[in-house]
């Protein structure tokens, strides 16, 4: 029997799905026998299919960032020219076509892809080669016999618990997205009981799959006690962290930026007091911010004497120094501020940020959102009030804020409504300068309003579409939700269930950051045999 027809006939003895893949198989395998009885005389037809030799993700793979890149080798290089990206196809195990960027490499040996287009998450997606894929020669592609399929979450594990020691605590974390898109967690880890807290800080690794460690045990004082963490990335991607340190009772704030390397500046340090000694003013927490034009803001609550206030500052990177951005923080009639939110600012350089002020004894703290009146006045005006915000009969906590492209302030808080028992919910508002008047957003975001819930955390997508993550006690446990505000339903919807790793356990304190196409990344701490561990997770869906 002549090689092509021995060849032809092996070909129909393999299995294969029915269909096209049968067709177009039996006509290539005609035109190369066809090709091969008219070379001319000089050398052997290449008659030999190309295979495939890897695959990426790896067939079976769990837990596949959808932005994962997509990628088949050949053993051989293959005819690229007039490559339809039929003969590339990826589904769903629904059926739903999902679309994907096609590439080759320059040697014609590697077939790369990216999902464009993501789908409705979990799901399992296939990839089937066509049988109009050819080498050089004209040889149709000899298809693998183990299907090319991998599981996308609906939100997918960033690694273990990024604690750097399981014994310890690790709690309080704070989340931002990397120049480069990856995400970086800064959090506090401390003893079970009085043991010291230090800062840690870490990135994610996509090509190993895992975190590297930027900054270990960061802390200023040997004796201070580093608690409340805050992260942001510049405009220039540089990675700035800050925390309070607590010693005697007093504290302090800091803010590092890192240099690379491991190594973090301390930008103007505070004049240190001897070892032991109380500082001159208490900083009880900060947070921080960044703007146009590499804007850098801190919130800061602070007492000296008389009571506590809140501030703003920026960073002047000319003076090297903290400067007044908006001078003293107050309620409406001076009164004392006892807690301040992280700030957000605007395309103009405005800074907003909510403030919790005292109104008199055996009364719920009151909660107004302020906003700078120009980045060089050194002055703010507090947004008139909407009924939930400013605390109404009720209490209000946990106030946050953020602004979307139109510099719209929103506001994000828990409220115990009257009568509610501890049925804390969660809401959100956006504020419109037109009308002067905040707009609710919706109802509830719990997921089960007589649920107990809280710590909202809460940022806007390019879209204007802004998403909450926080937590809830669902009888039994406290689980980490997200949502996002969709205007084509006038509705929140959820984005995948529980993010929590085991649901049977408490999980507190999610934190809330976007990368640049506006996709959550979320982390939060977690109890785990008795210890707080930190996890991480990001949103695969659309």
């Amino acid at each position: 029997m002549p090689h092509t027809a021995e060849r032809s006939a092996r070909a129909a003895r393999v299995h294969r799905r029915p269909g096209r893949w049968t067709i177009a198989r039996a006509l290539a395998v005609a035109a190369v026998a066809a090709s091969s009885a008219c070379t001319a005389p000089g050398g052997p037809a290449d008659t030999t299919p190309p295979t495939v030799v890897a695959r990426v993700p790896a067939p079976g793979s769990t837990n596949v960032w959808i932005g994962a890149p997509i990628s088949v080798t050949f053993d051989e290089p293959m005819r690229t020219a007039g490559f339809d990206p039929s003969d590339a196809r990826v589904e769903t195990d629904a059926g739903a076509s999902v679309a994907v960027a096609w590439s080759w490499s320059s040697d014609g040996m590697v077939l790369h892809g990216t999902v464009v287009e993501r789908p409705a998450v979990p799901a399992t997606l296939t990839l089937t080669l066509g049988a109009s894929l050819t080498d050089a020669a004209g040889n149709p592609l000899e298809a693998p016999e183990e299907p090319h399929a991998w599981e996308v979450p609906a939100w997918q594990s960033l690694g273990e618990e990024l604690d750097v020691d399981a014994a310890r605590h690790a709690l309080d974390p704070a989340v931002a997205i990397g120049a480069d898109g990856a995400p970086v967690v800064a959090w506090h880890e401390r003893a079970p009981g009085d043991g010291l807290g230090s800062v840690q800080v870490r990135r994610w690794d996509a090509t190993t799959g895992g975190w590297t460690t930027l900054a270990r045990n960061l802390a200023i004082r040997p004796e201070g006690d580093a608690s409340r963490t805050s992260l942001v990335v510049d405009g220039s991607g540089r990675i700035h962290v800050a925390w309070t340190e607590d010693d005697l009772g007093l504290g302090l704030t800091f803010v590092a930026r890192y240099e690379g390397l491991g190594e973090w500046q301390v930008l103007d340090p505070h004049p240190l007091p001897g070892p032991g000694a109380p500082y001159p003013t208490h900083h009880m927490d900060a947070a921080l911010a960044t703007g146009p034009d590499g804007l850098l803001v801190r919130s800061l609550r602070w007492s000296h004497v008389v009571g506590p206030y809140g501030r703003l500052e920026t960073w002047s990177a000319d003076d090297e120094a903290w400067e007044a951005y908006v001078g003293t923080l107050t309620g409406p009639t001076g009164d004392i501020v006892t807690a301040v939110s992280a700030p957000a600012v605007d395309r103009e350089a405005r800074a907003v940020v909510a403030i919790a002020h005292a109104v008199g004894s055996g009364m719920p703290d009151v909660w107004s959102v302020a906003r700078s009146v120009s980045p060089t006045a050194p002055a703010f005006a507090l947004l008139p009030d909407y009924g939930g915000i400013a605390g109404g009969p009720w209490p209000v906590r946990d106030v946050v804020v953020a602004v979307d492209g139109l510099d719209r302030p929103h506001a994000a808080w828990r409220e115990l409504p009257s009568g509610s028992g501890s049925d804390w919910n969660v809401r959100v508002a956006r504020y419109d300068d037109a009308t002067s008047s905040w707009t609710p957003l919706g109802g509830v975001l719990d997921t089960v309003a007589t649920n107990p819930a809280g710590e909202p955390s809460l940022a806007i997508d390019p879209l204007g579409r802004p998403l909450v993550a926080w937590h809830e006690n669902d009888g039994g446990n406290r689980d980490v939700h997200v949502r996002r505000w969709e205007p084509s339903v006038d509705d929140w919807v959820a984005l995948g269930g529980v993010l929590d790793r085991d649901p049977a356990r408490n999980a507190f304190e999610p934190r809330l950051a976007l990368d640049a196409d506006g996709y959550p990344v979320v982390a939060w701490h977690e109890s785990v045999g008795g210890v707080f561990s930190v996890f991480a997770a990001r949103y695969n869906g659309p």
